[in-house]
């Protein structure tokens, strides 16, 4: 889809935008857009900073930290995914209205203590194996629902682990 046409479409409110280039300077003005996903974290800051989305998806980027958000309108939902890269997400600390955090596969990063002071987060999704026991403890105990993913090839123990306890397969009774 060329550019000139996304903004033919300014009641869109989804939209995935997956390694594609959009030219220099361009500014995606789409005013009702409540969910972006895309792997150009400039193309993101950008649209982050119109102040209308609800939920962003950063798949793939090359980002070392997390400093884009920080001063930011704030939006509810935000989903780091295989940002390989990644290793200091402090700056999500400052970030207002984050209420659920998405990190997958980002597995350079090790500092969790940033959550901490993430006040409005009640929901916390992580698959990453640097993400430990005691931290899933400690973030449950101040009242945040954490899901933690283990990954590895047996799908009867690739699902969401809460409060210790292994949720079934899918088919499987509770």
């Amino acid at each position: 889809l060329p550019p000139e046409q996304l903004a033919q479409l300014p009641m869109l409110r989804r939209l995935r935008l997956r390694l594609c280039q959009l030219p220099d300077g361009y500014h995606l003005e789409l005013p009702k857009l409540q969910e972006f996903e895309t792997t150009d974290e400039k193309l993101a800051y950008d649209v982050c900073r119109t102040g209308y989305l609800d939920r962003l998806a950063l798949i793939g980027s090359k980002i070392r930290d997390a400093s884009m958000f920080r001063d930011l309108p704030p939006f509810f939902d935000l989903e780091l995914t295989r940002c390989i890269s990644l290793t200091d997400c402090s700056a999500l600390s400052a970030a207002a209205g984050i209420r659920t955090l998405r990190i997958l596969d980002c597995d350079a990063l090790t500092d969790y203590s940033f959550l901490d002071d993430m006040k409005q987060l009640r929901k916390l999704i992580i698959r990453n194996s640097n993400f430990s026991e005691a931290d899933r403890r400690r973030l449950e105990e101040k009242g945040l629902e954490v899901r933690l993913w283990i990954r590895d090839s047996d799908p009867y123990t690739n699902h969401p682990i809460t409060s210790g306890k292994k949720s079934p397969a899918p088919g499987q009774p509770q």
